[in-house]
């Protein structure tokens, strides 16, 4: 957050202003309710999607804590690997790692889990704090028309109605999560350059940068979905 960057800045970090975008619950009781701030057609268009889930036949589960058994972590490690095997590269987590997370942090590990009939198809894991859920590693077994979008978005987005967190950070990039009803988010990072010539090259662009980041982001929040009032 800004105000925590003031320390950072005094020991001589140099702050850089970034976006993302994440999905804040103003006290939602269910997810049509979420969808009655839409504009019509931005609602009729969210609803054809989650439609087509349910026309291939797709459902989802949730597991966390020790009901992520070792099968269902093997599962979506597939998963995760076909997803970058896909772009002709390996993901670069191992097994290992996940298998650290469920003996070290189990109950903050959640695992959504796509279906088709009583197979896994695709899975998508978050972590959770009290208050955020924050996402996520994505795989699939076989494509198909919204399972990313009804994986990674909606059902994280039904989670936390249901589970009373305030954000979904979904993770880096995709300004398609925008007509998703993922607002731009101000998020920020910094850097330690050690050669002083180069860090005052670089806070020089950083500064410059800030400026057209802060622009982006208000053109970015007039795509957003919801009815304006």
């Amino acid at each position: 957050e800004e105000d925590a960057l003031e320390p950072f800045k005094n020991a001589g970090f140099s702050p850089r202003l970034g976006t993302q975008y994440h999905w804040i619950n103003n006290n939602y009781q269910d997810f049509d309710q979420f969808l009655a701030e839409f504009s019509s057609r931005k609602r009729k268009n969210l609803r054809k999607e989650r439609q087509k889930i349910l026309q291939h036949g797709i459902s989802h589960r949730f597991f966390s804590g020790a009901e992520i058994s070792d099968q269902l972590l093997t599962e979506f490690y597939r998963f995760y690997q076909m997803t970058y095997l896909k772009r002709g590269r390996k993901g670069y987590l191992t097994l290992e790692f996940f298998e650290l997370l469920c003996k070290t942090m189990p109950e903050q590990m959640v695992l959504c889990v796509a279906y088709s009939g009583h197979s896994e198809v695709a899975a998508a894991l978050s972590l959770r704090s009290n208050s955020t859920l924050y996402g996520r590693y994505w795989g699939c077994l076989e494509e198909f028309d919204s399972l990313h979008f009804e994986t990674c978005y909606y059902q994280g987005i039904e989670y936390c109605i249901e589970h009373q967190l305030h954000r979904f950070d979904p993770g880096a990039q995709g300004e398609h999560k925008i007509q998703r009803g993922f607002r731009p988010t101000e998020t920020w990072s910094v850097h330690w350059i050690k050669e002083p010539g180069f860090r005052q090259a670089i806070e020089q662009f950083l500064d410059e940068e800030k400026a057209l980041v802060k622009q982006d982001i208000d053109s970015l929040i007039t795509l957003l979905p919801f009815r304006k009032n």
